[in-house]
């Protein structure tokens, strides 16, 4: 009788010490590889179209997830080529597009490329005077990321911020990031606006645009800090790429505690 209970006992304890591991292991923090990119439709800064060129970025920085901006889809210009999937098969990714406007016999817009299939994605219209925005929202297991590339008008922008922080927040219980060519600098108002639930990932004292002599920052990479989330940025840079595009990628990798 002694025995079994002893042995019962240490049955116990072999459980207990199990669940407490594997609570630990579903309280870990997460970690992503974040990066946004204007590709510029795949020109280089000379204005010569290879995509091979950005995607070896994108490679050598191993990203998650990756927003990319001004992306022609089966456009009379760019050889009836979609963009987006070549960046996504040279880099061994899944990609989903956004489109913004109709144009030349396509369409034009932002995309994402990342690592799994997203669980849900939204094409959001968003203001812009001077040419139709989006806002791209894909929803993952464990967060939800979006991309966009906003209006060149503060007016727009502000009313974009709007509308994000409207979305962000239908999301309380997973991390929201937000990522793309925000097309205003850290001191606008804008940008001030923005700060009030997102918090920058990126150094944005480091300059992204243009590729040869950056002079300023309007990449940008985000975290919604409007449910509770914490973010802390382990790695950020602005990748020395300087021909590629006319932009320079913006990376980072996160952690962050549901």
């Amino acid at each position: 009788m002694a025995s079994i209970t002893a042995k019962c006992a240490a049955l116990l304890l072999l459980c207990a010490g199990t669940l407490h591991h594997a609570a630990l292991a579903e309280n870990r923090p997460h970690q992503l590889r974040i990066m946004t990119y204007n590709v510029r439709g795949g020109m280089d800064i000379e204005g010569v179209r290879n995509y091979d060129h950005a995607a070896d970025v994108i490679r050598q920085c191993r990203p998650d997830v990756c927003a990319l901006q001004e992306l022609d889809s089966m456009t009379a210009r760019n050889g009836q080529t979609d963009a987006l999937q070549e960046y996504a098969r040279r880099c061994g990714m899944y990609g989903t597009f956004a489109r913004a406007i109709e144009y030349d016999g396509g369409a034009y817009g932002i995309g994402l490329l990342s690592r799994e299939k997203p669980d849900t994605v939204l094409r959001i219209p968003l203001p812009g005077r001077e040419e139709r925005r989006v806002l791209l929202v894909a929803e993952f297991p464990d967060y939800v990321f979006m991309a966009t590339h906003l209006s060149l008008t503060e007016a727009d922008q502000l009313t974009s911020i709007r509308m994000i922080d409207s979305v962000a927040g239908l999301y309380p219980h997973k991390a929201v990031y937000l990522a793309g060519d925000m097309n205003f600098t850290p001191d606008s108002e804008p940008c001030h606006h923005l700060r009030q639930t997102f918090v920058p990932l990126n150094d944005t004292t480091q300059c992204s645009w243009p590729a040869d002599n950056p002079r300023d920052a309007i990449d940008y990479i985000w975290g919604y800090v409007g449910t509770g989330h914490q973010y802390r940025a382990l790695e950020r840079e602005v990748v020395h790429a300087t021909s590629q595009s006319d932009h320079r990628p913006v990376f980072c990798r996160v952690r962050y505690r549901p």
